[in-house]
């Protein structure tokens, strides 16, 4: 099981949101080159990186960020937000190494068969929320089923990022029967997000073996430390 730290952009620097909210976002450090290089020297194999500005419509291009931190940094980068387009998801993936993957969301309820030629780089986003899907930077919940949305993508994308919304960024843990249920049912590999808060969240993820787990706030609060847990990289 892979650890994924989370690099949220936002305004050129790295924040956190409460259930994907703008109003709620609190800053950690000015430069996200910086804090993604301190990752790889802890061995981080993969980098979760989020363009927030892009998601939720709010102008700033982080762009070059993103190119500086694939040049500083020896670990794999999987990167999302607001890749809506496929001009968009070929843009990225040319900034990326061919190892490199992205998270689309919005962009997967149009279909991904024209992207079939880079499948092998791209996650499935599924943003959830009570077992229905979210879109558009969680803003708008739909009528489709978690479980069944992802049965639609098998075989056209290496896996999925699932994210229980209803628990990300509040730092009160994570809903254990929802993970497992949709890890046990998936047939391609899952990344786990939203509530991840302690160790014991991690050490009773693990025993499912999703694909990776991403951590954020409660790193940079302080609630989980980083220096214990990439020794635990690859459970």
């Amino acid at each position: 099981m892979y650890i994924l730290p989370a690099i949220d952009l936002l305004s050129g620097k790295v924040a956190r949101l409460t259930q994907g909210k703008l109003g709620s976002k609190k800053f950690y450090g000015d430069d996200p080159v910086e804090i993604a290089k301190k990752y790889d020297c802890f061995c981080l194999e993969i980098l979760h990186i989020i363009d927030l500005d892009a998601a939720l419509g709010t102008g700033k291009n982080n762009l070059e960020i993103l190119k500086a931190i694939r040049k500083a940094v020896d670990a794999k980068i999987y990167f999302g937000g607001g890749i809506r387009s496929y001009k968009k998801a070929r843009e990225i993936l040319k900034i990326l190494n061919p190892d490199d993957k992205i998270y689309i969301g919005t962009l997967a309820l149009k279909g991904i068969d024209e992207l079939k030629d880079v499948k092998e780089n791209l996650i499935v986003a599924v943003d959830s929320k009570d077992g229905k899907v979210a879109v558009k930077g969680w803003k708008e919940l739909t009528d489709y089923d978690t479980i069944k949305f992802m049965e639609n993508f098998y075989g056209k994308c290496f896996g999925f990022l699932w994210t229980d919304i209803s628990v990300e960024g509040m730092l009160k843990g994570i809903n254990f029967k929802n993970i497992k249920k949709v890890v046990k049912a998936s047939r391609q590999p899952v990344i786990v997000s939203g509530g991840i808060s302690k160790f014991d969240d991690i050490e009773g993820i693990s025993k499912i073996s999703p694909y990776g787990i991403v951590l954020g706030k409660a790193i940079y609060e302080g609630k989980i430390d980083i220096k214990v847990i990439s020794k635990f990289n690859k459970f």
